[in-house]
C-alpha cells in the first residue's frame, strides 16, 4: 500500500479513538455530577469548559494528523467513535461508576 494511504488510515483511526476519548471524558463529568449535586449555573459552566476543551482537543488532533487541514473523513471518524462509544460502553460505565 502507498505510504499516503497508510497515513490517511492512521489519521482515521486516531480520529475514531479521539472521538471515543472525548465521550469518555464527558462521561467522567456525568459521573462527577451524580456524586456531587450541581445547580444549573455550575452545570452550564462545566459544559462550557468541557466543550472549550473538546474544541482544543479536536483542533490538536487535526493539527497533528492533517497539518491543520479540515478533512471530512477525520470529522466523520471522530463522530463515529463518539457514537459507537455512546451506544455500547457509555451507559453501563456511567451507571456502574456512578454508584
Amino acid at each position: 500500500m502507498s505510504s499516503v494511504i497508510i497515513e490517511e488510515m492512521q489519521a482515521a483511526v486516531t480520529a475514531f479513538f479521539s472521538g471515543m476519548f472525548i465521550t469518555l471524558v464527558y462521561d467522567g463529568l456525568r459521573i462527577f455530577r451524580r456524586g456531587i449535586y450541581h445547580g444549573n449555573f455550575w452545570i452550564g459552566a462545566e459544559d462550557f469548559l468541557f466543550w472549550l476543551w473538546a474544541a482544543f482537543w479536536i483542533f490538536s488532533v487535526l493539527y497533528r494528523e492533517n497539518d491543520g487541514e479540515l478533512r471530512f473523513y477525520t470529522i466523520l471518524f471522530m463522530g463515529l467513535g463518539m457514537i459507537l462509544y455512546h451506544q455500547t460502553i457509555s451507559e453501563p460505565f456511567v451507571r456502574i461508576a456512578g454508584k
